[in-house]
């Protein structure tokens, strides 16, 4: 399960052709499904990118209704804890010159968290995009906006228990959720 995982990180928001095609689809699907007029996908990400900066009242709301647990990265590449690594930056159980051995570790970990978490940036902001003109131009309240945006974008968590255990096997499908949503 944890070398699918990497595997994933490596293949989708470690490789930038393949970000460059999901930032491409999910503009599309902000159309097709989320009803944002074509011209106006670009100027709402824009707007989504800087609500998320303030904290803004989109962004708050796709907090609260779990936005950060229901992304493509959470719920399928690999998750390492950002205290943990900097604790073992510091200072490593085993001393100093294991330390200094485990660094290309902590730095390969480093480096699959950061294309995560950025990967899952680009999704948060379609997400708060799509609530935030469905609530705007669409007339929706936040419930329904925020739905809409998961159907949209699609909720990662969401999918069967035995369709969870086929994207996490070995030799299974691992992409599955993409094909089922």
């Amino acid at each position: 399960r944890k070398g699918t995982s990497i595997w994933k990180t490596l293949k989708v928001p470690l490789n930038p052709p393949t970000v460059v095609r999901n930032v491409g689809s999910n503009m599309i699907l902000m159309n097709l499904v989320g009803g944002i007029p074509i011209h106006k996908v670009i100027p709402r990400m824009s707007q989504a990118i800087n609500d998320i900066r303030n904290n803004g009242k989109y962004w708050q709301i796709a907090q609260k209704y779990g936005i950060d647990s229901t992304g493509f990265s959470n719920q399928e590449l690999y998750q390492t804890n950002e205290a943990w690594l900097d604790l073992m930056e510091e200072k490593h159980p085993l001393g100093d010159i294991t330390r200094f051995f485990n660094m290309p570790n902590i730095f390969f970990k480093r480096l699959l968290k950061k294309g995560g978490d950025i990967y899952q940036f680009t999704e948060s902001v379609g997400k708060t995009a799509v609530i935030m003109d469905a609530m705007e131009n669409q007339g929706m309240d936040e419930v329904d906006a925020f739905h809409l945006a998961q159907k949209a974008l699609f909720d990662y968590s969401l999918i069967p228990e035995a369709g969870r255990q086929f994207r996490q096997a070995p030799i299974g499908m691992p992409f599955f959720t993409f094909y089922y949503k």
